[in-house]
C-alpha cells in the first residue's frame, strides 16, 4: 500500500455503522476509533453542561446522593485509504455530493421523525455509492492486472521498474529527510451549530512527511484583515500570547500521512469582538511539532467577515 490518506468523523456511538458503510463505498477503512465525553446531563437539577474529556471525573456524585447523571459520548473514528488509489479523482466528486447530502438527509429524518428511504435525496445517496463502488472496483481490477503482468516479466526487468519509479517519487518530494507538512484550507462552514454554539467549521486538509507517532498539532490563528491579532479576553480558545486561537492534536500512524479532511470549530462568541458592526478578519491554519517546538507547515490567509449585533 502506497501513501496513505484520512478523514476523521465525529458522531454518536450508535451511528458508526452506518457512516462507516457509506465511508467504504469511496474506498474507506476504519484506521482507528476514540470514545471521549461530550456531554453530561444533571438529569435531577434539569440542566446540562458541556465538558471536555480530560475534565470528566472517573466517578459521578454529589454530597447527599441524589444526583442522577445522564453521560453523552461522541465517537471520532479516523478513515484511511490509500492515496495512489486508481479512478480516485473520479471517486471524490462523487463523494462530496454524497456527504453534503447525507448531511442534510440524517437531521431531516430527524426533525420528522422517521428515516425516509423513499426521499429522492436517499435515492441519490445510493445510486453515488454504487457509482463509486463500481469505479474502485474497477481499480482493483486495474490494480490485479498490473501485478499479474509484473509477475510474468523477467526479474530483471521488474526490478529495472521497480527503481525507475522510486527515483520518480523522490524527485517528487521537497526534502525527503525533513520533518515537515503542506497544509492548505480547503472548506469552511459559517453559522456552524456544535453544542448548540453558533461558529465556523474549518476544513483542513495537509500532508505531513517524516512526523511517524510526533506530537503534533493544527492551529488557526485569527486577525483584523489589518494584521492585528485578535485578543482573548475570556481565558478560552487562545495561544501562549493571549491571541484567539483553536486547536486540535494527533499523532500520525506513519511516516508519511496525508489528512484529507481535519476540522476545527471556533464558536463565535469566542473571538471575543465586543465592537458592534461588521468586521474584516482572517485567519490562517499553521501545523506545529511539539517535539521540535516549531511550525511545520502553514496554510494561505483565508479572509470572511463577522457582524456583531
Amino acid at each position: 500500500m502506497g501513501q496513505l490518506e484520512f478523514k476523521i468523523i465525529k458522531m454518536q456511538p450508535s451511528w458508526q455503522e452506518f457512516y462507516s458503510s457509506i465511508a467504504r463505498n469511496f474506498g474507506w477503512h476504519v484506521h482507528s476509533l476514540q470514545e471521549s465525553v461530550d456531554r453530561v446531563v444533571n438529569r435531577s437539577m434539569g440542566f446540562g453542561t458541556t465538558f471536555s474529556f480530560r475534565s470528566i471525573p472517573m466517578t459521578w456524585s454529589n454530597q447527599t446522593g441524589t444526583g442522577v447523571y445522564d453521560i453523552q459520548s461522541i465517537l471520532s473514528v479516523t478513515y484511511a485509504r490509500d492515496w495512489d488509489m486508481p479512478n480516485l479523482n473520479q471517486v471524490k466528486p462523487l463523494e462530496n455530493r454524497c456527504w453534503q447530502l447525507v448531511d442534510w438527509w440524517v437531521p431531516t429524518c430527524k426533525k420528522n421523525g422517521k428515516y425516509d428511504y423513499d426521499m429522492k435525496e436517499w435515492k441519490e445517496i445510493s445510486r453515488l455509492q454504487s457509482e463509486a463502488n463500481t469505479l474502485l472496483n474497477r481499480s482493483s481490477q486495474q490494480i490485479s492486472a498490473a501485478a499479474k503482468s509484473a509477475a510474468a516479466q523477467p526479474a530483471g526487468q521488474v526490478a529495472s521498474n521497480q527503481n525507475q519509479g522510486g527515483k520518480q517519487a523522490s524527485a517528487a518530494k521537497h526534502d525527503p529527510s525533513k520533518k515537515q507538512a503542506f497544509v492548505r484550507i480547503s472548506n469552511v462552514d459559517f453559522n456552524f451549530f456544535q453544542n448548540n454554539l453558533k461558529g465556523t467549521l474549518i476544513h483542513s486538509a495537509f500532508s505531513i512527511e517524516n512526523c511517524l507517532n510526533d506530537h503534533c498539532g493544527l492551529i488557526a490563528y485569527f486577525y483584523k484583515q489589518s494584521g492585528e491579532p485578535l485578543k482573548d479576553i475570556n481565558n478560552n480558545y487562545k495561544d501562549s500570547e493571549g491571541n484567539v486561537s483553536v486547536g486540535g492534536e494527533f499523532s500520525p500512524a506513519y511516516d508519511n500521512a496525508t489528512y484529507e479532511d481535519f476540522a476545527l470549530f471556533l464558536p463565535y462568541d469566542e473571538l471575543d469582538i465586543r465592537e458592534k458592526g461588521k468586521h474584516d478578519l482572517k485567519f490562517y491554519v499553521s501545523l506545529y511539532n511539539y517535539g521540535l517546538k516549531t511550525f511545520i507547515g502553514s496554510s494561505d490567509w483565508s479572509s470572511f467577515w463577522y457582524s456583531k449585533d
